[in-house]
């Protein structure tokens, strides 16, 4: 065993490196959205989310754009997305995971007063 490590004294290695390399899990509730971070709001942190499809790239695809929009009709187009069973695209798969306060928080930072 000259040259070999046992796989017991290299353990706080791999669970270190595991606890460096694990992302963190989502929040699960409004209240645990708020703990973030202090420099960054719980709204912004959540509509973050969005900007990947509905950002300034999404001009001139069938993916809509949400500058312009208010807050009620974001949050109104957001929940029918959430609330359609049926439906089967990547929105209403990611609309589900929000709880309609979630929903609020996010449709207030992105909408137009």
């Amino acid at each position: 065993m000259r040259g070999q490590r046992s796989p017991l004294l290299l353990m706080p290695v791999f669970l270190l490196l595991a606890s460096c390399t694990s992302a963190p899990s989502p929040p699960t509730s409004t209240s645990e959205t708020i703990k973030l971070s202090d420099s960054i709001s719980a709204a912004a942190a959540l509509a973050a989310t969005c900007s990947g499809c509905h950002g300034p790239g999404s001009s001139g695809s069938a993916i809509a754009k949400l500058d312009g929009y208010t807050s009620e009709q974001i949050y109104t187009g957001f929940q029918r997305y959430r609330l359609d069973s049926n439906g089967a695209t990547a929105m209403h798969r990611m609309a589900r995971g929000y709880s309609a306060d979630q929903v609020q928080l996010i449709a207030d930072y992105l909408g137009q007063p």
